[in-house]
């Protein structure tokens, strides 16, 4: 059995909501999965990446950066990482503008950077929640709205400026993790 550890790092829950879905995929079609909130987790208790096969690293965009728990673990196990099956994944608002554009900025350029190959990359759709029950502070809130509003306005897409926007294809997610997974079996 093949044993994938997906780590990553989230801002606001949307890659942490991303990377739960996948997890479950890989549940589903017989590997073994551990899931790991950078964040969240202490750095002596993280896995080493020695005993898993598929590598799958996330991490949300904001003000056009990775998190920094996610770079600082492909920096961290760049050499370990080059005999893995690596995969990456971000969460941004560029998804909706250019998502070619979004893919080299994020996925490309940043594995070229760190001296990373993964085997497969994507850009995810972000959720921007304006509700009054939305765990934003006032002061990203304020912010994401002015982008909001300049997508809204340069690019056609509908926004709701006081509720949640959910811009997530889980079709696009589900068919990255089946492929992911199958690059994990054939290796």
């Amino acid at each position: 059995m093949k044993k994938i550890l997906i780590v990553f790092g989230s801002r606001f829950g949307n890659s942490k909501e991303i990377a739960n879905f996948i997890s479950k995929i890989f549940e589903k079609v017989a590997t073994t999965v551990e899931l790991v909130d950078l964040k969240e987790t202490k750095r002596k208790n993280r896995p080493s990446v020695d005993g898993y096969d598929g590598i799958l690293v996330g991490s949300g965009i904001k003000i056009m950066k990775w998190t920094k728990e996610p770079l600082a673990f492909l920096k961290k196990n760049k050499n370990m990482l080059s005999n893995k099956t690596l995969g990456l994944f971000v969460t941004s608002m560029i998804k909706l503008t250019d998502y070619e554009q979004a893919k080299k900025d994020y996925c490309e350029k940043i594995a070229s950077d760190i001296g990373v190959q993964p085997k497969i990359y994507d850009v995810f759709g972000p959720v921007m929640d304006f509700s009054e029950t939305s765990n934003l502070g006032s002061l990203n809130k304020g912010i994401l709205k002015l982008a909001a509003m300049g997508i809204s306005k340069d690019f056609g897409i509908e926004i709701d400026l006081n509720g949640l926007n959910d811009f997530r294809d889980w079709d696009q997610i589900k068919d990255f993790a089946n492929t992911f997974v199958e690059l994990v079996k054939k290796e």
